[in-house]
Order: C-alpha cells, then sequence, then structure tokens
C-alpha cells in the first residue's frame, strides 16, 4: 500500500520524517549526480482527493527538501516501471496502470534532461521485452543497459534479461544468459 512516510537514517537511529508530497508506490528512485530522483508511482492526491498514477519527477540532495523537476512527464502515470540513467540519457520502459488491471505499457522513453522525454520510435507500440511490470534496469560498464525480472501482463514473474546497446531504441534477449 502506499505510503506516506520517508525515513531518514543518521547511523545510529531511524527517524520517520512526512514527505513533502503526497503518498506512493511503486515509484522508482535513481541516484545521479549526488542528488536523488523520484518518479511516478502511485498513490492517493490530497489536491484531487482520488488514486491516481503519477507521472511527476522530484529531486533532493540532502532528502528533506524536495524540489519539482517535472509536474506532468510527457509519460502517462504509473508505477511498476524500470527506470535507469546511462550515460547522459535517462531510459524508463514498461510499467503497469493501476486500473484497468492486466494491461502493461509497452513503450520506452527517453530523457537527457528530465523535462523533455522523448517516446521510442521504433513502431507505434514498442514491445518492452516481457511487458515489465516492476522489473529493473542497470547501466553496465560498456554503457549498455541490462533489464532484468519483471512480470509480464497476466502471466508469472519472468527471470529474463534484455540488452540494449549504447544508442539503441530498444532491447534484445541477452542469449543464453550470458551478456558478451
Amino acid at each position: 500500500f502506499p505510503s506516506h512516510d520517508r525515513w531518514s537514517k543518521d547511523g545510529k537511529t531511524w527517524e520517520n520524517l512526512p514527505a513533502p508530497f503526497d503518498s506512493r508506490g511503486y515509484h522508482r528512485m535513481v541516484v545521479h549526480d549526488q542528488a536523488i530522483y523520484l518518479m511516478g508511482g502511485n498513490g492517493w492526491s490530497q489536491s484531487l482527493q482520488q488514486h491516481v498514477d503519477f507521472n511527476d519527477v522530484r529531486r533532493t540532495t540532502e532528502g528533506e527538501k524536495w524540489e519539482q523537476v517535472v509536474t506532468s512527464a510527457a509519460w502517462k502515470g504509473r508505477p511498476a516501471f524500470a527506470l535507469a540513467k546511462a550515460d547522459q540519457t535517462w531510459v524508463l520502459a514498461g510499467g503497469v496502470p493501476t486500473a484497468p488491471w492486466g494491461q502493461t505499457y509497452n513503450e520506452i522513453w527517453f530523457s537527457n534532461n528530465l523535462i523533455d522525454w522523448k517516446l521510442s520510435s521504433v513502431g507505434d507500440v514498442v514491445e518492452v521485452p516481457g511487458a515489465v511490470y516492476a522489473g529493473d534496469a542497470a547501466q553496465l560498464e560498456t554503457g549498455s543497459l541490462l533489464l532484468f525480472g519483471g512480470q509480464p501482463a497476466n502471466s508469472g514473474i519472468s527471470d529474463t534479461a534484455f540488452i540494449m546497446e549504447p544508442g539503441a531504441e530498444s532491447f534484445q534477449p541477452v542469449d543464453n544468459g550470458v551478456v558478451s
């Protein structure tokens, strides 16, 4: 369930500090350039008084003060997506809307500045392998992005890995589980 908690640790104890934005769950956070970036998720909007899928981007350097980088990004609000920073490009892949249940976002979005987002030009609906739901992505030393796991629409948990080479706009299966 989405939470409005924000926890801080000083090395000895944990302190619960309420977040200065709407409660959410299934969001993604990435550390980059000595800041934490928070994107998406779903939860209860105090201003709208309803459950929403968020498509905002927030940033903090110390955990207490948060800057809203983008109120409404070009991608639809979503929880449970993969997010990674590769060189100068942010990559957001997949996700699942809260309603209607069972659908997934089969798309890949790119941004160099977190404000302007571009949908991959590989087809109208880009197939994210296995329609990633709560999978994870990370940059390899080669600059490639590795996408692993998740839950395809209306299916069980995935143990499949996919790779996106630098400059590419789509993921390809990793052959025999070995990244070359």
